[in-house]
């Protein structure tokens, strides 16, 4: 059913009849319906009735701004579900990464004590090494003594041998004589018999002449022999006289007895 306008009057008409509705300018326009009890309601346009109208259209206005704001609210439920969903991914991608991180701090964990290992091995090492260190010191101290006591003997060596022995030589001009008077040490004799026919003895004695104490036993030379004798037997130090160093040619071994004739007679002695 059609809403009357504003200014359309309502009548109804009598018993049996239709009801029409009356437009102001005395137009008719014909209702549906039965004569057989409908009640027909027409609304005449009073300020009540504008009124109610108005009050719809703000009803109307109010829910359409309901609406508006269900749209809206709506719409902002879907960008929350979807923050909450964006959150959900990032709390199982957070979850995810501290199980990794946990892991990869188990395995620095791991590789600390493996690092404590070899800190520990390694000053193990440097205390064996500080050990071998002073026992090296302690033999090198005893190598340095030991080249200590060599230099020293290698000096007396050098001083007594090379550069303060005498040496006293007769080839064939005597047949005795006193190479040095007081004390010293006798380090080689090198001697030689001329003679082609008589064995001689060479006594060496501990005089400043050719009688009393012997250095050494007598040397026996045949014909035509040399012999030396030198530090492998008087050592290093050379064999020490007190009085003097006297030598001569004999012809007996056991006592001296001189040899008459001095062209047989060569000897060198080597002193300090």
């Amino acid at each position: 059913m059609s809403n009357p306008s504003p200014n359309t009057n309502v009548n109804l008409s009598g018993s049996g009849s239709v009801p029409h509705v009356q437009r102001p300018d005395g137009a008719l326009i014909p209702q549906q319906g039965t004569d057989a009890g409908e009640l027909k309601v027409f609304v005449t346009n009073s300020p009540e009735n504008e009124e109610a109208n108005a009050s719809l259209a703000a009803i109307d206005a109010n829910t359409d701004g309901i609406e508006s704001a269900l749209g809206s609210t709506n719409s902002k439920l879907d960008t929350l579900l979807s923050q909450t969903d964006g959150l959900e991914g990032s709390a199982t991608s957070t979850a995810t990464n501290t199980g990794t991180t946990a892991t990869q701090v188990t395995a620095i964990a791991g590789s600390v004590d493996q690092l404590e290992g070899y800190v520990d091995g390694l000053e193990g090492s440097a205390t064996t090494t500080a050990a071998q260190a002073t026992a090296i010191n302690t033999n090198t101290d005893q190598l340095e003594g030991y080249l200590d006591g060599v230099e020293g003997k290698l000096d007396n060596v050098i001083g007594g041998v090379v550069t303060t022995d005498s040496r006293s030589t007769s080839n064939g001009a005597a047949a005795s004589g006193t190479a040095k008077s007081g004390a010293g040490s006798l380090l080689a004799v090198m001697v030689r018999n001329g003679s082609s026919l008589t064995t001689l003895h060479v006594f060496l004695f501990d005089n400043t002449s050719a009688s009393g104490t012997l250095i050494c036993l007598p040397i026996s030379l045949s014909p035509g022999d040399f012999v030396a004798i030198g530090t492998d037997i008087f050592t290093n130090d050379g064999t020490t006289f007190s009085t003097g160093l006297t030598w001569g040619f004999s012809t007996n071994s056991t006592s001296y007895s001189a040899h008459s004739t001095a062209t047989d007679c060569r000897i060198t002695l080597v002193y300090k």
